[in-house]
């Protein structure tokens, strides 16, 4: 990202022979006035900002030297956990608010899963977790990024936890319950059996 913005503060070191000086500054352009050599350029980030190469080696040979420096802003690692949902499962993520340098964001994520992640910047959001096959505690989060990973937690309804525990009991006590007929059927028919032999022979 090229930063033009005129209240982003950063700048850059340089060392060489007879040379070791630090410049910073707002404006998008800064200039240091140098002989000829070889020289260690490292790079100052704004904050929130970072480079691919901090330090950089610059020739000067009796004509200027331009430097295009790109800044790449920091993004951390939102971990979106939710608890009572197949793998299977379809949602949707909201997130709106704003970065730490005042970008504006909205956007909508579609996951799978009881797992999420997704890297944002620094800044201040709210989050909704939003689905048709189920509903949270908590579906609507503010969070703040602020130089760190963040893990979130969140749990389905009760009444959809105890769904899950009671379809499986109900269907072991009607196996319950059928195999206790077939073990009781036998032995009534034995009886009957008997008492109809018995009948006859009196005859």
């Amino acid at each position: 990202e090229n930063l033009t913005d005129q209240s982003v503060y950063w700048g850059f070191k340089i060392s060489g022979p007879y040379i070791n000086q630090t410049i910073k500054g707002y404006n998008s352009t800064l200039i240091a006035y140098l002989p000829n050599g070889t020289f260690n350029l490292y790079i100052i980030s704004p904050e929130g900002y970072h480079v691919s190469s901090e330090k950089l080696t610059v020739n000067i040979s009796g004509e200027p030297v331009k430097i295009s420096v790109y800044f790449i802003i920091n993004k951390y690692l939102l971990n979106i956990t939710i608890f009572g949902i197949k793998n299977t499962t379809k949602w949707q993520l909201y997130i709106s608010g704003k970065t730490f340098n005042g970008q504006n964001v909205n956007i909508f994520y579609n996951f799978t899963g009881s797992t999420a992640q997704i890297l944002i910047p620094n800044g201040t959001y709210n989050i909704k977790i939003i689905s048709n096959t189920f509903s949270l505690n908590e579906s609507n989060l503010n969070i703040n990024i602020s130089g760190k990973n963040l893990s979130i937690k969140v749990s389905t309804n009760q009444p959809y936890s105890i769904f899950y525990i009671i379809i499986p009991v109900i269907l072991i006590l009607i196996l319950l319950f059928i195999l206790y007929r077939k073990r009781k059927k036998p032995e009534e028919t034995n009886e009957e059996e008997i008492e109809i032999y018995r009948n006859d022979n009196l005859l």
